[in-house]
């Protein structure tokens, strides 16, 4: 075990993995990743330039940009992108589990999915602590970060407020093998299924009530140059559910 937990985290490893594609990997997904991690730093360098420029200037920029370039305001459709990327690689790593095995070890399963991030995890938010990054009010409910439950804190609660997506991804982890041992391994009907599950979703959320995406609402583009500070922070930070 020692073992292997020095070679996951070993420097040299990591650093080639950075360059050198394992063959087991879908060079299409990795092509759809590089794309959206393009575009998110692509999004949040244009709101940067709200905290060095003017208001007026920053707001200009933002009602001339050419309509090619309107992707660029929403960057949170990244996010979406990432979150099916791991439903596709998780959903199917557990589906050949079951079809090999006709069982889930759900102990070895939500034990990698945590370990794998929680280290790292600990470590960032032990140093945001201790330099006192983030103000007392939010550092008071870091503990919500290492249960994976600060997205559902309000914005003036959650502790490294970015990191919302991480809290989404293992709450996902957490439901996916549920919902494929009590549904979708125990009725033939799995296409039926998966569209009333689709449908249901679609009418319980109306276009006119679905939130804002958080890179165009007033909350991302500043209102006003007092605001603009906190332009860089907010894009990250879950408006209301996960995508």
């Amino acid at each position: 075990m020692w073992t292997r937990l020095r070679q996951a985290y070993g420097l040299r490893r990591n650093i080639e993995s950075i360059y050198k594609r394992p063959s087991s990997r879908e060079v299409s997904v990795d092509g759809l990743r590089a794309l959206s991690m393009f575009w998110v730093m692509a999004t949040h360098v244009c709101l940067a330039l709200s905290v060095f420029v003017d208001y007026a200037s920053f707001r200009r920029l933002v009602d001339t940009l050419p309509p090619a370039l309107s992707w660029i305001w929403h960057g949170e459709k990244s996010l979406d992108t990432f979150f099916v990327i791991s439903g596709y690689l998780i959903g199917g790593l557990l589906l050949g589990e079951h079809k090999k095995t006709g069982k889930l070890r759900l102990g070895r399963f939500y034990g990698r999915r945590y370990l794998r991030l929680t280290p790292a995890y600990v470590a960032a938010v032990l140093i945001v602590l201790a330099t006192r990054a983030e103000p007392a009010t939010k550092s008071a409910y870091a503990w919500a970060n290492l249960l994976y439950v600060n997205n559902f804190l309000t914005c003036d609660k959650m502790f490294m407020d970015w990191t919302w997506t991480l809290a989404v991804e293992e709450q996902f982890y957490l439901v996916l093998p549920i919902f494929l041992l009590t549904l979708l391994f125990r009725t033939k009907h799995k296409l039926e299924l998966m569209l009333a599950l689709f449908a249901s979703y679609s009418s319980s959320t109306p276009t006119s009530r679905r939130p804002r995406s958080r890179i165009t609402s007033s909350a991302t583009i500043p209102v006003s140059p007092a605001s603009t500070s906190k332009a860089s922070t907010t894009t990250s930070t879950r408006a209301t559910g996960p995508s």
